[in-house]
């Protein structure tokens, strides 16, 4: 084994932690390594690079309690295939995806910030998370020392990914989240810069959520927030469940679509139209340079829309 060969192997064992503790440790072990007498000597005293990698992770604090990587097959759970329902029907499965288990109690704000990607959120015992396409060093998933769960992905696409004639290139990551069933947090923040999100079965009650969708489709179902901060630009928004309290609305050029669980008797609204349109329940506005300012409930919308389209419809009663 070279010194090249065992730092990688060293690196895709640290891959738990944060970007900027791998880097200090792999920087230390290179220094470790020029040092030695030779590198067979230096491999002897330092064990396998795994081993070495487990004394490492416990000397980080905020670190998962699991990470590994493995590959993928075609036999693999239910979850998995879910996790596969996002990528091309290429036939190609044997890439090694990045996991991270975490442990559910601490966690009291969950942050998710992707790039370039697909993204698809379901529930489960765990927070865990599972990504294919990236490298360690492009995914940043860790938590925080005041319980903030923090997955940020900030991949990009080049132009040649999309004129490439090879069928079984990859187009895009694919990021896996798994959350338990009743999700309580304080706060839930989103941001989707560009891609494709999808939820099934998952139920994130929060004090507060901040969703942002830049240009890429976001599909939310089973937000439970009490105050709320929405944003398209570009994109196209879905939210399924409820936003009480005060919710201020932006929309650029994108489309936003919140399906209500609760009556629209509950609700009020403000809004500010310079080309767009806006549905708030029973009531249409649109046209140049339209203000409207309603009485305000304990529910209420804020809405600011300049060339998008808004639609909140309400199921209760």
């Amino acid at each position: 084994m070279t010194k090249r060969q065992y730092l990688k192997r060293l690196e895709l064992a640290i891959a738990a932690l944060p970007y900027e503790e791998q880097q200090e440790a792999l920087d230390y072990y290179e220094s470790y390594f020029d040092d030695a007498e030779s590198v067979t000597k230096a491999m002897k005293d330092l064990g396998e690079p795994e081993d070495l990698a487990k004394e490492i992770i416990k000397k980080f604090s905020c670190v998962p309690a699991k990470a590994k990587q493995s590959k993928n097959k075609n036999s693999d759970t239910t979850q998995e295939d879910d996790f596969d329902e996002q990528t091309e029907s290429t036939g190609v499965f044997e890439e090694e995806r990045l996991s991270y288990t975490f442990k559910n109690s601490g966690i009291k704000n969950l942050g998710i910030s992707a790039g370039a990607c697909r993204v698809f959120i379901k529930s489960g015992s765990e927070y865990k998370v599972e990504a294919k396409g990236l490298e360690p060093h492009e995914l940043r998933c860790e938590v925080l020392a005041n319980g903030s769960l923090v997955i940020e992905n900030r991949t990009t696409l080049s132009a040649s990914k999309f004129t490439s004639h090879n069928r079984n290139m990859e187009l895009c990551p694919r990021i896996l989240i798994t959350i338990p069933a009743k999700t309580n947090l304080e706060c839930f923040k989103l941001q989707m810069n560009a891609g494709e999100l999808k939820s099934r079965d998952i139920s994130i009650n929060c004090q507060r959520a901040s969703i942002s969708v830049h240009a890429g489709n976001c599909e939310i179902a089973g937000l439970y927030s009490q105050n709320s901060e929405i944003r398209a630009g570009m994109g196209k928004l879905d939210i399924h469940g409820r936003v009480e309290g005060y919710s201020k609305i932006d929309c650029t050029m994108g489309n936003i679509n919140i399906f209500c669980q609760d009556a629209n008797k509950d609700y009020s609204f403000d809004s500010k139209i310079r080309m767009g349109n806006i549905v708030f329940g029973d009531q249409t506005r649109g046209g140049l340079s339209d203000k409207y300012n309603g009485p305000s409930l304990m529910n209420h919308c804020s809405i600011n829309c300049t060339m998008g389209d808004v639609k909140i419809t309400f199921s209760g009663r």
